[in-house]
């Protein structure tokens, strides 16, 4: 019975030094006697290291691996950053030299834009501007004798130098290249490529266009060719309005044309109360130097067509797209 005794404390001592070693080494993960954690826990300590340095390394954990899979998912939503800022980019360049939308108020008539309110008119079934766009900085000195230039700003020329006399619906003037926001180098040679054959924005706000020849055909079929011109001019009186006998102007259709003079190929100014002129999106297809616009006459009832030097400074009037 005493050796029984003897040899139950001897294993119970035993057992109690075994749970002391075991007990130690829960109590530290990092001691050689562990479990065997402690080996995957350096694994991953250095992973993160390694991570920490910018380094991916091959002998990452599952984990490390999961989260370079992320890090791809990031560098393809980088991507797509870069594509949207790319997209945005070559909005930028479409959008041009003026880059706005003006709201168009139908009910009132009126579109509203950063320079200012423009009224327009429904027109058979177009809508018009009721005045001349007049928007850009102002080219000035010596009759204006500086071409519009490639140079990212948008530009205009007044009457005589004379900034308030491109307010009140008298508008800026334009070369034809600064109009369609097309190269200084389409004054001088045909861009038919560049021309949108749709609707060519210009220098229009968004959602509007420099008129087609066709289109100023449509206007002044529907307001019947022989008159058309007089149912355009507004009437008035004074330096601002035509310079002719009310007989020649009534100004029924509401397109509200007032003369605007222009400005010469090489620079000075036509007197005011002659002309209206209106840059089309049309090319003379037989000289590229050239370009369609149409005009009014203070002694002629008809709404005018020739070509003519796209150096000239003529009005815009801005079509909205159907």
């Amino acid at each position: 019975m005493r050796n029984h005794y003897y040899l139950s404390l001897f294993a119970l001592a035993l057992l109690l030094q075994n749970c002391g070693e075991t007990g130690s080494a829960l109590m530290n993960p990092d001691s050689s006697a562990g479990l065997g954690s402690s080996s995957s826990v350096a694994t991953l300590s250095s992973s993160i290291d390694a991570s920490s340095s910018g380094e991916i390394q091959s002998s990452s954990i599952d984990v490390s691996s999961s989260v370079v899979g992320q890090s791809s998912s990031l560098g393809a939503s980088s991507s797509v950053v870069v594509s949207s800022s790319s997209t945005i980019a070559s909005s930028s360049s479409v959008a041009g030299l003026n880059a706005q939308v003006c709201p168009y108020y139908a009910a009132q008539n009126v579109i509203s834009c950063s320079e200012g309110m423009y009224s327009t008119k429904v027109i058979g079934t177009q809508v018009w501007m009721a005045e001349n766009l007049n928007v850009g900085t102002l080219v000035s000195g010596a009759g204006a004798t500086a071409n519009q230039a490639n140079n990212s700003v948008l530009e205009k020329y007044c009457r005589n130098d004379i900034a308030t006399n491109c307010n009140g619906g008298m508008g800026g003037l334009y070369q034809w290249a600064e109009a369609m926001d097309l190269p200084a180098s389409c004054n001088a040679t045909a861009c038919a490529g560049l021309i949108d054959a749709g609707n060519h924005r210009g220098i229009c706000p968004i959602g509007w266009h420099i008129p087609k020849a066709s289109e100023w055909v449509t206007l002044s079929t529907f307001l019947n060719d022989s008159v058309a011109g007089a149912k355009m001019k507004m009437k008035g009186t004074g330096s601002s309005y035509w310079d002719n006998s009310a007989s020649n102007y009534d100004n029924l259709s509401g397109f509200s044309g007032r003369p605007t003079s222009y400005r010469y190929a090489a620079g000075g100014f036509e007197v005011a109360t002659n002309y209206a002129n209106y840059w089309t999106a049309s090319e003379n297809p037989s000289n590229g130097a050239q370009a369609t616009h149409r005009f009014l006459h203070w002694d002629e009832k008809t709404l005018s067509v020739e070509f003519n030097q796209k150096q000239l400074g003529l009005s815009v009037r801005c079509i909205k797209n159907p």
